[in-house]
């Protein structure tokens, strides 16, 4: 199964459908923009590492 399809997030208005996150979550621009983030922020990259692991 995959990772996205079980990913529930709701928009601003608590009404965003799941596809549509779902392309935003993939969507190049955020993906960049994140990691470019996680890349400045050392103490925010230890945070999401030790967060996956939990998973």
């Amino acid at each position: 199964m995959s990772t996205h399809q079980r990913i529930v997030i709701t928009g601003p208005s608590g009404l965003a459908p799941r596809f549509e996150i779902n392309e935003f979550i993939q969507n190049e621009k955020f993906v960049t923009l994140f990691v470019r983030a996680l890349r400045r922020c050392p103490f925010t990259c230890e945070r999401v590492r030790g967060w996956r692991k939990r998973i």
